[in-house]
């Protein structure tokens, strides 16, 4: 397995901010998983550490992550689609496909969606 992308996913636990993280695992089989882990202090103590299979995305090309930590789910853009999928602890989530452009698409956070000529960029 390998690392594709890890992106921060900080989480206030009874007014103590944690750092979090989301990470998108690729199988050497072309699966994937999503981890989600936090971490208390710099011991590098893990608390709730739990993934969700992402059968669904199996074969598909990676292409960008945006993660909404307040909600905790994230986006997933592989190719010209876009993937929902939320890490709760205890609730096995599987990914739904939301979206598909006729190009690929590209995330970040803000709110306008452009084009260009090779690539939609989704803001959000």
């Amino acid at each position: 397995e390998s690392i594709v992308t890890m992106k921060t996913a900080s989480v206030n636990v009874n007014g103590d901010m944690m750092q979090a993280w989301v990470a998108l695992m690729k199988g050497n089989d072309m699966s994937y998983q999503l981890r989600y882990f936090r971490m208390k202090n710099k011991k590098w103590d893990i608390y709730d550490y739990y993934e969700n299979d992402l059968t669904s995305l199996k074969n598909k090309e990676y292409t960008d992550m945006a993660v909404f930590e307040q909600k905790q789910y994230v986006v997933i853009a592989m190719g010209n689609e876009l993937w929902y999928c939320q890490y709760v602890k205890g609730m096995a989530s599987a990914p739904k496909l939301i979206h598909t452009f006729d190009k690929e698409v590209s995330l970040y956070m803000g709110w306008k969606r452009r084009t260009s000529k090779n690539q939609n960029w989704l803001m959000m």
